[in-house]
């Protein structure tokens, strides 16, 4: 409302896209935030933002199901909904991307089982119409995320190995000509796919990266760490053992398959870059396909050693909730990633208040309110802004200078002076430490909690420090 939101709909907002076209470092994905873009339009509040999360994650659920149906090709029992949304949620990596609107993967993961479950229904099914859908969700599932094109370029190429293998295997002339068409227009697709990509890619993000240099980003992570879960294992091992049968020649190869192969590539692209993490935001895709093959087990595996069908829609709910207890027991599940998301959403709002009464009482006795804050997500936004301030300096950590953002002099440099505040609502004390303040030399006036790193108003007293 404060910025016009409003009154000037359905503009642009910049700013979501220099979160992601402003860097350097060869990452691309300007589709990242479309979702809340869109939704800016029409709402400022983020408890309306919040259905929007909620409507993907339930779409997300009810298309695995379909995968499965269309996989299977039979109807779903009535305990598919309820079992996949069981396993899906209640993950570290759901919580991270569907309790926050910070994340892209929500909508990646979402676009992702479209995709999957509109190549199945062309497998099974032929229709142009499917195909033509899948290829239009893989151009743009890939703006989503700089990794994405692993997702989407992996099953359309396997698809099209399998599927020319299969025509020429035929006996059937008639058959394996009307294959054969529909192989090689998705070929053709495929690599019409694949070079749009490339040359958008090489122009909008390689050569200007290229031009200005730089690192890419979070660089220093790649092959940091790979850390798995029981969900990454078992997709793993069903990947393993399907194909061995595959090759077997036991079973045929699915879209699931391609999906599963393309998922874990995912993973190892991930783990290049920044390193992976099961329990990260990131690892929501392959979470997906973990969730979608473990149900799979129940319908081929489990489900038919059990006669009586009304005990279906019990039995297989409570499988799902006691794999969520006993991973429960193991660090970074659901319930400390939403434990952790809610006090740190608290701790914001509450350092925002006590923040706002401290300076009005400064003000009040008519004294300067200048106030230093570090890198952090609330900078650029109105919030800070309409603190009773004088002035709002941000500190650079990466040259020790500081510039007035806001208020008096704005874009001039500023001296820290003795009685300025140092205002930490989501900084971090750590960070703190890179811009050269040392909190402990500081007198606190308020602080969340004892045990949180950010969540803290501080009042500058710098011969205390030069002392220390």
């Amino acid at each position: 409302i404060q910025g016009d939101y409003l009154t000037n709909n359905f503009s642009i907002r910049h700013k979501l896209f220099n979160e992601t076209m402003a860097r350097n470092d060869y990452r691309f994905y300007p589709l990242a935030f479309a979702d809340l873009h869109i939704i800016s339009w029409f709402s400022p509040y983020p408890k309306i933002w919040m259905l929007a999360n909620i409507a993907e994650l339930i779409a997300t659920v009810i298309i695995g199901s379909k995968l499965v149906e269309t996989t299977l090709n039979r109807k779903n029992g009535k305990e598919a909904i309820l079992t996949i949304s069981i396993l899906y949620f209640f993950t570290s990596a759901s919580a991270s991307s569907y309790l926050q609107f910070i994340y892209s993967e929500r909508v990646l993961t979402l676009i992702f089982a479209a995709f999957l479950y509109q190549l199945a229904l062309f497998s099974r099914k032929q229709s142009h119409r499917n195909r033509n859908l899948a290829i239009a969700l893989a151009a743009i599932g890939t703006l989503y995320k700089d990794t994405a094109i692993v997702l989407f370029i992996l099953p359309l190429a396997m698809l099209s190995a399998s599927r020319k293998e299969r025509a020429e295997n035929n006996t059937n002339k008639d058959q394996t000509r009307s294959k054969g068409k529909q192989t090689e227009s998705l070929f053709q697709l495929t690599i019409i796919f694949a070079s749009s990509f490339a040359i958008l890619y090489v122009i909008l993000s390689g050569l200007p990266s290229a031009f200005v240099g730089g690192e890419r980003y979070d660089s220093h992570l790649s092959f940091a760490y790979f850390e798995w879960d029981f969900r990454i294992t078992a997709l793993a091992l069903i990947v393993l053992w399907r194909a061995w049968l595959i090759a077997k020649k036991r079973i045929p190869f699915e879209v699931l398959d391609a999906g599963n192969i393309a998922g874990l590539t995912f993973a190892f692209a991930l783990y290049y870059l920044v390193g992976f993490r099961a329990t990260n935001y990131m690892s929501l895709p392959v979470h997906f396909l973990a969730v979608i093959n473990l149900y799979m087990i129940w319908e081929n595996n489990i489900k038919p050693h059990i006669k009586a069908a009304h005990l279906h829609a019990l039995i297989s709910p409570l499988l799902a909730l006691t794999i969520v207890a006993i991973e429960h027991q193991f660090p970074g599940n659901f319930y400390r990633k939403s434990r952790d998301i809610i006090k740190t959403q608290r701790s914001w709002h509450s350092t925002l208040n006590a923040a706002k009464k401290i300076f009005e009482s400064s003000r009040e006795n008519g004294t300067p309110v200048n106030v230093i804050v570090g890198k952090s997500w609330l900078t650029d936004k109105s919030y800070l802004n309409n603190l009773p301030i004088d002035r709002l300096v941000l500190a650079n950590e990466e040259n020790d200078g500081y510039k007035v953002i806001y208020g008096k002099g704005k874009g001039q440099a500023y001296t820290p002076k003795d009685g300025d505040f140092l205002l930490d609502i989501d900084t971090g004390s750590r960070r703190l430490k890179k811009t050269g303040f040392k909190t402990k030399e500081h007198t606190l006036l308020y602080r969340y909690a004892e045990n949180a790193s950010n969540g803290a108003v501080y009042r500058l007293n710098l011969k205390k420090a030069e002392k220390s």
